[in-house]
């Protein structure tokens, strides 16, 4: 995935090419699936492609509680595909700060996170918090292969990104690929290229069942693959989204903006 990222960095003209997004995706697959497979109680289940800062698991467990009919207090499960140790402490003490039951299950263990760089005009900064190897990683590694990765190196901001723009990356690919990356048949939505417009289910929620959450857009392949790997779910499945932000407004700063919860599941003061 390091490899893809740095052929196709986020805004190149490679990430609109299927056959590297479907390589991509069977790397991310095998990564996932045994964290999907391994079992466990929940109530609540956030899978989610990256942790990278937390703030979007954070955010959207807030927004859950405060928002929604969806229970927060009994026992949550987080299922990662690639997570920093800095996310992980953030939510381990989000969660002790809010009494919350947290099982977080990562597939791949990542530790560098950048600034990002400086958008004039305003206090954004682009490429924030992505997900890249740092040198005292890569200092711990082999000669062989911290050149490898070295190679890799960003000529723009001189990082080494471990998944590059994973949002991305997970856009579908044309149902000519679902042989191939059997997942991609389960993609009802239309970021990608295989449904130009998403497919309409109808909405149903059962409180007396657990309930399975998704952030869009990096939601979509993570729902196809859960699909996937795991036979009959039982459970609620509802995608929305939670995005890292720069607020326009200066005193809000960065954060997470948390939109499209279906609105059956609102609760209106």
């Amino acid at each position: 995935m390091s490899r893809l990222a740095h052929l196709a960095p986020p805004g190149s003209e490679n990430i609109k090419d299927p056959k590297i997004r479907g390589e991509y995706q069977k790397h991310l697959f095998a990564t996932v699936k045994p964290v999907l497979e391994a079992e466990s109680r929940y109530d609540l289940r956030n899978v989610e492609d990256c942790l990278a800062s937390g703030e979007t698991i954070a955010g959207g467990l807030i927004a859950l509680e405060e928002k929604t009919q969806i229970e927060t207090g009994g026992r949550i499960r987080a299922d990662v595909a690639v997570a920093t140790t800095q996310g992980i402490l953030v939510l381990r003490e989000f969660t002790q700060q809010n009494h919350l039951k947290l099982e977080l299950n990562v597939g791949c263990l990542a530790y560098g996170l950048p600034a990002g760089a400086e958008v004039e005009g305003t206090e954004a900064r682009a490429h924030a918090n992505y997900i890249t190897y740092p040198p005292e990683l890569l200092n711990q590694l082999s000669p062989a292969i911290q050149e490898q990765l070295e190679s890799y190196t960003d000529p723009q901001d001189g990082n080494i990104y471990v998944v590059g723009d994973m949002g991305d990356f997970g856009m579908s690919m044309p149902s000519v690929y679902d042989q191939e990356c059997p997942w991609n048949s389960f993609r009802i939505d239309s970021h990608g290229d295989r449904n130009p417009q998403m497919v309409k289910i109808p909405f149903f929620f059962n409180k007396r069942k657990p309930t399975i959450v998704y952030f869009a857009n990096g939601g979509w392949p993570m729902k196809a693959m859960a699909g996937l790997a795991l036979v009959n779910i039982d459970a609620n499945q509802i995608v929305f989204d939670a995005r890292r932000v720069w607020a326009e407004e200066e005193e809000f700063g960065y954060g997470v903006l948390i939109d499209k919860i279906h609105q059956e599941l609102l609760i209106y003061s």
